[in-house]
């Protein structure tokens, strides 16, 4: 698959994923970025380590702000996992200890699994962040489920 097609692929499973499987694709960028981490923390390669450490930070920050700060006690800890985790892999670079990121990678995987889980209790569900209003999933009162509307084909590009 070339760069372009891969592109248009992955925006195009961006515009239409829920909220949950956004958070598991960001998930995901977390442990692979932790595990290049890893991979050149052990190859003492600073410069890959750096540079895979600053996307993994980044990746767990949009985690971080994708929590809502509601002031509820989940939300709470929530964010200070996260935050931890962030600190975990700066302190990872700074001391060059790969058992820092195996610790991150641990909590991850814990992570990936409870929210792999929730996905598929929830089943496929597909939004348009281009949605209007009146388009937009919402959440059905008079029983505990989601209600979804039928995808839309979109047609973009990704260049501007």
């Amino acid at each position: 698959m070339d760069a372009a097609t891969r592109e248009q692929y992955l925006s195009s499973q961006i515009f239409t994923a829920s909220p949950e499987r956004l958070h598991l694709m960001l998930i995901d960028g977390a442990i692979r970025f932790a595990r290049q981490l890893r991979e050149a923390l052990t190859a003492s390669d600073q410069e890959t380590a750096t540079s895979v450490g600053e996307r993994c930070r980044n990746v767990l920050s949009e985690m971080l702000l994708c929590v809502e700060r509601d002031g509820n006690d989940a939300s709470k800890r929530l964010r200070s996992i996260y935050t931890f985790l962030i600190r975990q892999v700066a302190d990872a670079q700074i001391r060059r200890h790969t058992e820092s990121v195996d610790g991150v990678l641990d909590v991850l995987a814990i992570e990936r699994d409870t929210w792999a889980k929730m996905c598929e209790q929830l089943g496929p569900r597909e939004y348009r962040r281009d949605a209007a209003p009146n388009d937009a999933t919402h959440f059905d009162s008079a029983s505990p489920t989601f209600v979804s509307p039928t995808p839309a084909v979109e047609s973009f590009s990704v260049e501007a």
